[in-house]
């Protein structure tokens, strides 16, 4: 070896690794430790890399679309005063949290230039999350004879990142991307990561799968989404309507099972004003929706544009026992959607749609490309657009400070990546790369 590729290794060694390493605890610990430790950890990764002085130009903080996240965060303080302080700040935390996991992901993949050896920690991350969940059932067999109940209470409700894990093992086949340096740890990483979602009994974490799949793995086209898109819409209609029937119940709220859950699941969003209480438990979304949008609708027409501010709450209308403590209003939504709404109005909600618009819009730009890793790079981003529309509505999507965690990572490097790749003009010819914050 050369004494300038000495050289190249030994300042590519610090500027590398760690930035991958930091990735890996921040996937491994995002389950189990609190929200807030995770978020005191990225900062610091996010303050060394924005005054790394080893590097070769300033760290280009302002990622594209930071301006919509800083749209939401100035509506929700405006309308705020004379909300409680403490509520207020999380709040902020909430939003914030979503672009700074956003924003740490950009910053690690645009100073380390290497999205391959960022999908491969984040697939040996999957794998060990997944290991830790499916320990429990090897070690306690007779936990799969249990209640769905008693087996999340035990064992967890499963990881979105082992949906991650799978999704990179297919696509590596796929387009043949040498993400793994061997077969057999391509396979330990899929076998693992799928047994964790079969053990899980988690509905979300199957429709992350298939959606990511369905995607990527397949190399599913603009064209093809498009049509399959307006297929669907007669089979979403009629599902909708099934789910306005008054079904009766297939079995005690308390303890349903995962088939049963499976089916009831869009009869647990349908929004409504249910009245008793077993109604209530068996449909909370629907029913927290329901009290969302009365709590918007009252509100004057500044109020619709802006929403309540930071620190606001939605009334239950009632008094609710949970873990022994009363209350009778909540100040966070399963549907992020409606949380926007509420909190930050129109104003808000237009600008979280205008950002899913936008890593859209990225990633039929990376499709474009002639190499197979970034049309996957594209592909996944799209994939993964898709899954924060799901989720918003069932578990607040970027703003779920754990479960969708993976994912919104995810979603800042392969946003950070799309900035490196060069664009064409319109006459075909290389372009350079995206200027820092580019939309």
């Amino acid at each position: 070896m050369s004494r300038t590729g000495i050289t190249a290794t030994a300042i590519r060694i610090p500027s590398v690794r760690p930035l991958q390493i930091a990735i890996f605890i921040c996937l491994v610990l995002s389950p189990y430790v609190p929200a807030w430790m995770l978020s005191a950890g990225m900062v610091s990764v996010v303050v060394l890399l924005a005054a790394d002085p080893f590097s070769r130009g300033p760290a280009p903080l302002l990622m594209p679309g930071a301006g919509l996240f800083f749209l939401i965060l100035a509506v929700g303080l405006a309308g705020s005063p004379g909300n409680a302080t403490y509520d207020i700040a999380k709040d902020v935390w909430y939003v914030g949290n979503a672009l700074l996991t956003l924003l740490l992901g950009y910053l690690i993949v645009r100073r380390t230039k290497d999205v391959q050896a960022i999908f491969l920690t984040m697939a040996l991350a999957a794998a060990v999350v997944s290991l830790a969940h499916v320990m429990h059932f090897v070690i306690d067999p007779s936990l799969l004879l249990q209640s769905l109940t008693d087996i999340r209470a035990q064992a967890g409700t499963g990881y979105l990142i082992s949906a991650v894990g799978v999704t990179l093992a297919l696509a590596d086949l796929r387009f043949r991307l040498g993400i793994f340096r061997s077969r057999w740890l391509l396979g330990a990483v899929a076998v693992l990561c799928l047994a964790s979602i079969v053990l899980s009994l988690s509905r979300t974490a199957w429709l992350v799968l298939l959606t990511l799949t369905s995607v990527t793995a397949l190399n599913v086209s603009f064209s093809n989404l498009v049509r399959a898109g307006a297929a669907l819409i007669p089979a979403i209609a009629l599902l909708l309507m099934a789910a306005e029937l008054d079904l009766p119940a297939e079995g005690p709220a308390e303890s349903p099972t995962f088939s049963q859950k499976v089916s009831a699941s869009l009869r647990e969003l349908r929004v409504s004003e249910y009245e008793t209480k077993a109604e209530i438990n068996r449909h909370w979304r629907g029913f927290e929706s329901y009290r969302s949008l009365q709590e918007y609708g009252a509100g004057s027409t500044l109020g619709r544009i802006f929403g309540k501010g930071f620190g606001s709450f939605v009334d239950l209308g009632f008094i609710m026992t949970l873990a022994d403590e009363e209350f009778d209003r909540i100040p966070v939504l399963h549907n992020g959607y409606l949380y926007l709404l509420v909190k930050t109005g129109l104003a808000g909600l237009t600008a979280y749609l205008l950002y899913l618009v936008l890593l859209f819009r990225r990633g039929r730009l990376l499709t474009s490309m002639p190499d197979a890793q970034t049309r996957f790079s594209g592909l996944l981003l799209i994939a993964l657009t898709v899954v924060m529309i799901e989720t918003t509505l069932v578990i607040a999507g970027m703003f779920n400070r754990d479960w969708v965690y993976p994912a919104t990572l995810l979603t800042g490097v392969l946003l950070g990546h799309s900035e490196s790749v060069p664009r064409k003009d319109g006459r075909g010819h290389d372009d350079g790369a995206a200027a820092p914050g580019a939309a």
